[in-house]
């Protein structure tokens, strides 16, 4: 496999954690229990995380959608090195389009006015400050899958780079 071909596949990941999330819940049900009520077990953490990535889609989805399609055609003819640091730089794209996509959906015309108060901005940035949090863990923890993986390709010798089916042929040749 060329590290072109996985590294768009790997545009994928996020769909398919979000798949592994729905299927951990429909397996083992949803959870009980609250950080309030219980003490923070890692069960209860781990819970949370999935419960909170499998409702996240909602917000994620369309512009991770956007930044994947943008992506798949950007790194078209383009060399592996640099497709894979554009990759790992998207979480702080993805960011920025969510942010977008939060104030839109937080965009209140009616709370517009030119007295100092009206607006409520410690909650704008509040709310866009968690999106903002939540996106950046969640993608770096995507990114650094992914890598992982290429890594492992890479030793397992699934992954080539270009030149090196050549190079491994004259050295089984000589």
């Amino acid at each position: 496999m060329k590290p072109q071909t996985y590294l768009r596949l790997s545009l994928l990941l996020p769909y398919i954690l979000w798949g592994i999330a729905l299927l951990l819940v429909a397996v083992f049900g949803g959870f009980e229990g609250s950080f309030v009520d219980d003490e923070m077990t890692i069960p209860l953490v781990l819970a949370w995380l999935v419960s909170i990535y499998l409702v996240g889609i909602i917000f994620w989805f369309i512009p991770y959608t956007l930044l994947a399609a943008g992506l798949w055609i950007w790194s078209i003819n383009k060399q592996a090195r640099t497709t894979l640091r554009v990759f790992a730089a998207s979480p702080l794209i993805l960011t920025v389009l969510i942010i977008i996509e939060m104030s839109i959906f937080t965009f209140d015309p009616q709370s517009i006015s030119f007295l100092p108060s009206a607006p409520d901005f410690e909650n704008f940035w509040g709310f866009n400050g968690i999106a903002a949090l939540l996106t950046l863990a969640v993608g770096y923890f995507c990114v650094g899958i992914g890598f992982a993986i290429y890594k492992l390709l890479q030793k397992l010798e699934i992954i080539k780079e270009p030149g090196t089916e050549i190079q491994s042929l004259a050295a089984e040749a000589g």
